[in-house]
């Protein structure tokens, strides 16, 4: 079967679904708005044709604005001339407020969308012309898929129809507990995340909650942010302001083939987020035995087994997270209880291969009941 994917190359959740359904057997070519010339490499060494539209990074950012979508219609013409040239049996678009609508711009059938989360969370509510291009481009679609059930809720106030939620799942063999033997220890306890720095993931919460904790929990502490983004700037004055300097470390941006070794140095993962259309970077830190505490917003609940995993506290909510998190602070024992519940839990619900052969099922079930 031959899939055309119209998906952000540089994005590890695209780079991940390529190689994974190429590995199944699929014929997969690849078309993005821009490739890296490491990408490019990597996929064409893997023998994945991609297609590179060449729109530049300025007008995709822009492009989060309804009335900018009208740039995309540009590269319409390219995608078409691609369909005609390949003939896929699918068109796969992955994040609906951009290559969705490209998708269903192009008026190929079949046509799946797959919504990442903003695409869905955020974008809709923007304003009209916003809902408008969401209920078009679903309208549209013959197949769609959600990776939460938070997003899929969201979903049917635009469209009534049956709704696939394909997580991103982890992969348990890369994202694993580290053997005791192994550890590194350092001599102070680490609280740790891996997110972007955007209001939205509440790093500063975070921030502020670590403060209390430095002033109420008496053994040495140190929080550690993965991560990069918009609010950076203000995330070291705040950090500054609140003579933090010597024990939180902004760690910039890392690279996903680092991600295990760097949640390795820490004892609990927390993300106190405002905003959050699923959390896989909590089942990533579950899957490698780590205990979590996380907020009540959007998918992060779906991805935590209240008490059990984690905590999930109410969001903007400092004096809870901070209680819970001085509760695993004090309880080794505790910690390593709900390390073992989160590995158990991503194994049971959202390993990556699970993922995969669901999609690969939608498949083959579309492709055979479009066939007789």
């Amino acid at each position: 079967m031959k899939i055309i994917l119209l998906s952000d190359a540089n994005s590890i959740h695209t780079i991940r679904w390529v190689k994974a359904l190429s590995k199944r057997g699929y014929e997969i070519i690849l078309v993005s708005f821009s490739i890296s010339l490491e990408n490019k490499k990597d996929f064409l060494n893997l023998g994945i044709k991609t297609y590179d539209l060449e729109i530049s990074k300025k007008i995709i950012r822009s492009g989060e604005s309804s009335w900018r979508k009208i740039r995309y219609i540009f590269a319409v013409r390219k995608i078409i001339s691609i369909i005609g040239k390949e003939k896929p049996d699918i068109l796969h678009a992955h994040f609906l407020s951009s290559y969705g609508l490209l998708g269903r711009l192009t008026g190929y059938k079949p046509f799946f969308c797959s919504v990442w989360g903003s695409d869905i969370m955020s974008f809709p509510n923007k304003n009209i012309i916003a809902k408008r291009i969401t209920k078009f481009i679903l309208t549209g679609a013959d197949i769609i898929c959600a990776t939460s059930n938070v997003m899929k809720n969201e979903l049917t106030k635009y469209i009534n129809r049956d709704v696939h939620v394909i997580p991103f799942g982890v992969d348990t063999d890369f994202f694993k507990p580290l053997s005791e033997g192994n550890k590194k220890r350092p001599s102070e306890l680490v609280i740790g995340s891996v997110k972007g720095l955007h209001p939205r993931y509440g790093i500063d919460i975070l921030i502020r909650v670590f403060n209390k904790l430095k002033s109420e929990y008496k053994d040495p502490l140190k929080l550690v942010i993965a991560g990069d983004g918009p609010q950076k700037r203000d995330l070291l004055n705040l950090i500054k302001e609140l003579r933090l300097e010597k024990d939180i470390s902004i760690l910039g941006s890392i690279p996903h083939e680092n991600v295990p070794e760097i949640l390795y140095s820490f004892d609990i993962f927390v993300a106190l987020s405002r905003e959050e259309s699923f959390g896989v970077a909590v089942l990533e830190a579950s899957s490698c035995g780590l205990p979590v505490v996380v907020s009540n917003a959007g998918g992060l609940p779906e991805v935590v087994i209240k008490n059990k995993t984690g905590f999930i506290v109410s969001k903007d909510e400092i004096e809870t997270a901070l209680d819970v998190i001085k509760k695993l602070l004090s309880n080794k024992d505790l910690r390593k209880e709900m390390g073992i519940n989160g590995r158990n839990f991503v194994l049971k619900n959202y390993c990556w291969e699970s993922s995969v052969s669901n999609m690969c099922k939608i498949y083959n079930e579309f492709n055979t009941a479009i066939s007789k």
